[in-house]
């Protein structure tokens, strides 16, 4: 049986797979739809969509989605579990002479799986018996996917880029997005830290052309193995072989001199010009947000080949929880072993899936001297790909599980002090938006591996502290605390947008104050997306929310008025003419005057910061967020936008014993001079014609995950 097949046949053998015979439009419909299967509970199933259309025309291809979208599907298509293929690696990096008969025996059995790890060359595939040559070739016979209203051009998601260096010697699988951009050509997009682009360099300063081919469906696995986050120089199908037990039959190319795996269902062939570059994007990425238009290289494609009844595989990114959460589980798992070879003391680490992995790390460690958890994180911070991680939280031998969040949420607030962050700065993924500058920016670093504090912050509900707050600065408009029962605990403070122009606002309550019902204790790091989940940890405080259309209308709280800030606005800009317009509602006017010391925000983190010096006995963690597109009971989403939205550098500031955390949006300015991105929401329009066509989707699920938007707090 072919791969593709194979896979699928153990999928309904499982019940993993859904098939789905209505006819599904490729523009919008097919993706948002998958999209919103991988959010269910276990991620739900995978999905062939059997009749995809391009507007009133069928295409000719079925389109498998969410092909990794459970743990059980991702042992299912590794055939081991993610413990066994770690084992596996361990041993191979264990490279100690053997001792004696016996040693040399064990020795040759651990490395006998190494006869795998070469490719197979065989001469024919049946993803050539279908061609397409030169004048011939046409990227629109194929379903490729558009997710997003305002994506660019419909994208190939799960194509498997094979390249090598200018003389051979190394070879290279890599998953990058593809730009349609017209029959023949495809954008790379392949960033500036990757092996494709260090080729392309040599190619370049050659004068020669690069060959690029891409393959789609096949075996899973070698769609995952593309992302492993390999040293350079080695060439991810050998890991393929590895874990399989078998070398992978590849193929050569007919119009370039490349091979790929021979059960693939889909080939595309062709040449890079080393000296062209062409706008690529925008395009709605897994940050959840848009990527910027930008250039990048373009394939000009010789020759489309393909079975005579492929499958095209198609995966979707936006806002977690996706498919990418289960293939980076099975990645944390199998490369805990490689990761240690380099950091050394390292017990275990995590990255959960709403910190979109690399903006967000927590890792567990034996410190055995002074300073130790700082070494590890600028280990971490300059390793291969771990050297996108924004965020890192190291924790001691002694903590919790690093998958219970709730429980190491209180082992990091127990021990938490501002002597124990890290303001670094270094490479950032290049899909991060909150940099300054691209691919450039801050990291944080907190060290927690250490004794629990023996003091207890003052303990307030969500409404004294508001009012506190409100007595203060005027554009609270919620607050919420996480981590009750903790030594220390957050304060998540929604603020208004204080004349930053119209917003919409979704799920305020209405204008007058009210008293909701008692807030859950903070999962800062919690993986699950459902807040009555959090309901175990409920904290004792009530929450008072206001409607934001009149900021200056009465409240309980007392609170200054509006010319308090304006007048700090003024001091601290460094143009007072200009600083007399700070709260216009004309957003291009304020990106005109806004000091550099803040992104655009109609209150500084510095002002904001030292307003609160007053009441630092109970509040030592303030993080400042947009209460018009933050639910603060939910704390799954909390976590994603956070940690999404700062820069270290520019967003995090200590004063005294408490650290201040500017996670609203940046408008242009010269702190951030990039333009700040949207974010990916489906269609209402879309979700509304699914539904006629009979598919359910649930109203709470779409506000739990904000999939049709970013609703404020209830």
């Amino acid at each position: 049986m072919e791969e593709m097949e194979a896979t699928i046949a153990l999928l309904r053998e499982h019940n993993e797979l859904e098939v789905i015979d209505t006819p599904l439009d490729i523009y919008l419909e097919i993706p948002q739809l998958a999209y919103i299967e991988a959010k269910r509970a276990n991620g739900g199933r995978a999905l062939l969509f059997t009749r995809p259309m391009r507007g009133e025309k069928p295409c000719a291809m079925p389109v498998l989605m969410n092909i990794f979208g459970s743990f059980k599907r991702v042992e299912l298509i590794a055939t081991k579990s993610p413990e066994v293929i770690a084992s596996r690696i361990k041993d191979l990096l264990n490279l100690a002479p053997p001792k004696g008969l016996k040693g040399l025996l064990n020795a040759l059995r651990r490395y006998s799986v190494l006869r795998f790890a070469i490719p197979k060359y065989v001469g024919k595939s049946r993803a050539q018996e279908v061609r397409y040559l030169g004048e011939k070739v046409d990227l629109y016979k194929l379903p490729i996917l558009t997710t997003w209203e305002s994506d660019s051009a419909p994208f190939i998601t799960m194509g498997q880029v094979y390249t090598q260096s200018l003389d051979g010697s190394k070879k290279n699988l890599g998953l990058y997005r593809l730009q349609v951009h017209s029959h023949n050509e495809l954008g790379l997009h392949w960033q500036i830290h990757k092996d494709s682009t260090h080729f392309f360099h040599e190619y370049k300063r050659a004068g020669e052309k690069m060959p690029v081919t891409i393959a789609l469906g096949g075996d899973p696995l070698y769609t995952w193995c593309a992302q492993a986050p390999l040293p350079h120089g080695a060439y991810e199908l050998m890991l393929y072989g590895v874990i399989k037990d078998k070398r992978v039959e590849v193929v050569r190319c007919l119009t370039n001199p490349l091979s790929v795996p021979a059960g693939v269902d889909i080939i595309i062939e062709g040449y890079v010009d080393t000296t062209r570059l062409k706008d690529e994007g925008p395009f709605g990425d897994h940050t959840g947000f848009y990527t910027p238009i930008e250039p990048y290289p373009v394939l000009e494609i010789t020759a489309i080949t393909h079975k005579s009844q492929p499958i095209y595989p198609a995966t979707i990114v936006g806002k977690p929880p996706l498919e990418d959460k289960y293939m980076g589980y099975l990645t944390e798992r199998v490369f805990l072993p490689l990761l240690q070879t380099s950091a050394h003391g390292l017990l275990d680490y995590n990255m959960p899936e709403n910190g979109v992995f690399h903006n967000l790390i927590l890792a567990k460690l034996a410190p055995q001297y002074p300073g130790h958890a700082r070494q590890l994180m600028h280990a971490f911070w300059g390793v291969g790909q771990m050297s996108f991680v924004k965020h890192a939280i190291f924790v001691g031998a002694d903590a919790p599980d690093l998958s219970d969040y709730p429980a190491m949420l209180k082992y990091v607030l127990d021990r938490f002090s501002v002597k124990g962050l890290v303001v670094s700065e270094g490479v950032c993924d290049a899909l991060d938006h909150a940099s300054p500058e691209y691919a450039y920016g801050g990291k944080l670093g907190l060290d927690v591996a250490d004794k629990e504090l023996t003091e207890q912050m003052r303990v307030v509900s969500d409404c004294e502290l508001l009012a506190r707050l409100r007595a203060v600065d005027s554009s609270v408009e919620v607050v919420r605390q996480y981590g009750a029962g903790a030594r220390v605990r957050v304060a998540i403070v929604g603020l208004g947008d204080l004349g930053l122009g119209e917003r919409p606002r979704v799920g305020f309550l209405p204008k007058e104050p009210a008293v909701t019902t008692p807030c859950t204790a903070l999962l800062v790091l919690a993986n699950n997306g459902d807040p009555k989940e959090a309901s175990a940890n409920a904290g004792e405080s009530a929450a008072i929310t206001t409607q934001g259309d009149s900021l200056d209308s009465p409240c309980k709280a007392p609170f200054l008025s509006q010319k308090f800030y304006r007048e700090q606005a003024e001091l601290e800009s460094k143009n007072t003419k200009q600083a007399k317009h700070s709260f216009q509602s004309d957003p291009e006017s304020l990106c005109e005057k806004v000091d550099s010391a803040q992104a655009g925000s109609a209150v500084s983190l510095d002002t904001f910061a030292r307003a609160c010096s007053g009441i630092g006995e109970m509040m030592k963690i303030a993080i400042l967020v947009d209460s018009w597109k933050n639910d603060l009971d939910n704390p799954y989403m909390l976590v994603w936008r956070i940690v999404n939205n700062i820069d270290a550098k520019r967003d995090v500031l200590i004063q005294g014993e408490q650290v201040f955390i500017d996670a609203r949006d940046k408008l242009q300015s010269s702190a951030h001079p990039r333009a700040w991105p949207k974010e990916t929401d489906c269609s209402v329009a879309v979700i509304d014609g699914l539904r006629q066509k009979g598919f359910s989707i649930d109203e709470e699920l779409l506000h739990r995950f904000h999939i049709c938007g970013s609703p404020a707090t209830r």
